[in-house]
């Protein structure tokens, strides 16, 4: 196809994408997967006949959709409940655990003030951190203030954390780590995780979403985190966070072997130990009308 070609076929492509992302279901999922790739090979021919990188930012000019079936549950709260935990506590049970941990996510998305199904959530990362992490601090619960770049200095900035938890389990008091992050979907907008997204010689390589759809059991745990807000802490379930983010530092071929370098990093050691500081304070918070008191707060 010559130039002009390309170009209309770029706008009937664009047309198409922005008809079906308006009106998406699931079952939609690999005919557009297939038409963001299309419309990236497009691109990309464009680019060798202009000499220039013209395409769209695709990810901000089209309807969002995530390259997972996966969005942020509106966690029911058993109200009773929550208002017991309102202060601090020698130990939880495993459900006062996960009313506070469904709170926080809750009161964070309300925060947030996003509509999860179609709003993009990049930057919003060190805010999330802040308004899901310090009000389970001020319970007197250990927390951490992570950043992705605390694992490798490559990988680029996004805001985390975790928060530990002492349970009663089967009469002993035991720790449990819980990383929350609700702001994750960001890296996964189908029109930057397809195959001819990847260019790593011109600095063009796929969100993390690209990654975590060829790995099965990363995937599911990644549903899991976009899903609740949360994944517990364990080696396995860190090792899948951070995957999308890690294997982009290597050559497509070579994804096994990244996969195998990151095992034998401990990330858990790298969380607890390596910090960082919170980006927002409480009182900005307060004075710009966000919620940090534990009540019944759902987000729309």
């Amino acid at each position: 196809m010559g130039l002009e070609e390309l170009r209309e076929r770029e706008k009937a492509l664009i047309e198409k994408i922005t008809e079906i992302s308006n009106n998406y279901s699931y079952d939609s999922y690999e005919y557009l997967y297939n038409l963001y790739n299309e419309l990236n090979a497009i691109c990309n021919k464009i680019e060798e006949i202009t000499g220039n990188y013209e395409s769209i930012s695709l990810e901000r000019s089209l309807p969002l959709v995530l390259s997972l079936n996966a969005r942020p549950k509106n966690h029911e709260i058993d109200e009773e409940l929550l208002n017991s935990l309102s202060s601090k506590k020698d130990y939880y049970t495993e459900d006062e655990v996960k009313t506070l941990l469904n709170w926080t996510v809750n009161n964070t998305l309300s925060n947030l003030k996003k509509d999860m199904d179609t709003d993009d959530l990049t930057g919003a990362c060190g805010f999330s951190q802040f308004s899901s992490l310090y009000p389970l601090s001020k319970l007197g619960l250990k927390i951490t203030i992570n950043n992705v770049n605390n694992i490798s200095k490559n990988l680029g900035r996004h805001a985390f954390g975790t928060v530990i938890f002492p349970v009663l389990i089967n009469g002993n008091i035991e720790e449990k780590q819980y990383l929350i992050d609700c702001t994750y979907s960001q890296f996964l907008h189908l029109s930057k995780s397809v195959e001819n997204t990847y260019n790593i010689k011109k600095g063009r390589i796929p969100l993390p979403g690209y990654f975590i759809n060829k790995d099965e059991k990363v995937k599911e745990t990644i549903k899991e985190l976009i899903t609740n807000g949360y994944i517990e802490a364990t080696k396995e379930n860190l090792n899948d966070y951070m995957y999308g983010f890690f294997v982009r530092e290597f050559p497509i071929t070579e994804l096994n072997f990244a996969k195998e370098k990151l095992s034998e990093i401990d990330i858990l050691d790298i969380i607890n130990n390596n910090q960082e500081e919170f980006d927002y304070t409480e009182d900005e918070f307060k004075d710009w009308g966000f919620n940090l008191e534990i009540e019944n707060n759902y987000h729309k």
